[in-house]
């Protein structure tokens, strides 16, 4: 198939539109990129993370963006985001080519890989643990009492946690020896606290009633006393009932919550006039966030107003709302309404439903979780959803 008056590019029985040509700066680029990084990688400097980002902005962005963020597949659809209105319909398909054929070519010729000496703790953070250890054993005998022993329980981990913090920085400084780093700082592949249980210590062990029955101070890499790994492996068992047993319970309370909620309606009331107000106490920005657009007693709650921070405000809401054929506009959000462009009748008891679906898990996980850990605590989601009312 030929289409009239485009120019073409020979290829064996196609004719493709000029619009659909590669531009001539592409490959230009993306030579001069590559050919930077292997110079780069012969010299054995791959591993400066901060020049190939200085090579993938300068050639591969044009410089017309500074990506100042690892370029792991989250950062990389969050630099996609802003390379569109930065480039344009045309030239973002090819940017956008460009960015993926970058990160092709940096994880085939130098894909992160590390010798076995990557593994073993240096001999100065060794000393650092055995010192740790030694005041942790004092400190436990000198220990009186339940109240006491937590607190000494709660001092070793904290100190092996800040020590695995060093190890870290440690690591960076000495790249070139130790290039698991790159693993972690371009978030690919794990967080401090699986480093610390890697090549420092691993930390508290739970046994299967949840009640810490070990302190293990040797790491992954070194290997485990038969005592010490039968003790740490109950506690994936614990976690892995938990997570079975426990879930549970929010999906029979999302059921619920979709039975009652299914009537619950926009009403085609702008505002009730309702003198309820639900007071609520905004402890941090990430509530603060999640209450914009509602209507309070000082107006209409913004992602700039910082200062409600750590106050209580008096919040318009369904539970107080009056009218009669459902939630008027002010007691539901009239941001919501608009932003989602929601009409009359809309059913919004199953919108909201649905979205405490994924929190009522989170919140039973989250405390699983923190079961397994000294602050183990009940699952109790009467109490995590309310708790910030009074």
């Amino acid at each position: 198939m030929t289409i009239p008056n485009a120019d073409t590019t020979t290829l064996p029985g196609v004719v493709i539109p000029e619009a659909f040509k590669q531009p001539d700066w592409v490959e230009v680029d993306f030579k001069i990129f590559t050919d930077a990084v292997k110079a780069d990688y012969n010299k054995n400097n791959l591993l400066n993370t901060n020049l190939v980002r200085k090579l993938f902005n300068q050639h591969i962005l044009g410089g017309h963006l500074k990506a100042s963020f690892p370029l792991n597949d989250k950062n990389v659809q969050k630099l996609l985001e802003k390379m569109y209105p930065t480039f344009g319909s045309e030239a973002f398909q090819w940017r956008y080519m460009l960015v993926y054929r970058a990160g092709f070519f940096l994880s085939s010729l130098a894909s992160i890989s590390f010798t076995p000496e990557a593994l073993v703790l240096p001999d100065k953070f060794k000393k650092e643990r055995t010192e740790i250890i030694k005041t942790y054993e004092k400190k436990k005998e000198e220990a009186n009492g339940q109240v006491e022993s937590d607190k000494v329980i709660n001092w070793i981990n904290k100190e092996f946690n800040n020590l695995a913090l060093r190890v870290l920085d440690y690591f960076r400084e000495h790249r070139e020896v130790y290039p698991i780093i790159d693993s972690l700082d371009s978030g690919a592949k794990g967080k401090p606290d699986d480093f610390r249980k890697l090549l420092v210590a691993i930390g508290l062990s739970i046994n299967a009633r949840g009640e810490i029955n070990d302190v293990v101070d040797r790491s992954g890499s070194e290997g485990l006393s038969p005592t010490q790994f039968f003790n740490y492996t109950s506690q994936a068992i614990v976690s892995q009932y938990k997570k079975s047993a426990e879930t549970a319970i929010p999906g029979y309370l999302i059921r619920q919550l979709n039975t009652i909620m299914v009537s619950v309606k926009l009403s085609k009331t702008i505002d009730c006039q309702t003198k309820g107000r639900l007071s609520v106490q905004i402890l941090d920005k990430g509530m603060l966030k999640s209450l914009v657009g509602k209507v309070y007693e000082g107006g209409t709650i913004s992602e700039n107003d910082t200062s409600l921070i750590g106050k209580r405000v008096k919040l318009r809401s369904s539970l107080y709302c009056k009218a009669e054929d459902g939630i008027c506009h002010q007691c539901y959000c009239p941001d919501f309404i608009e932003r989602m462009n929601l009409t009359t009748n809309a059913g919004i008891g199953l919108l909201s439903s649905t979205a405490q679906a994924n929190m009522l898990t989170s919140i039973t996980l989250k405390a699983a979780h923190t079961g397994l850990s000294i602050d183990k605590v009940e699952v109790n989601l009467e109490k995590d959803v309310f708790e910030f009312c009074e």
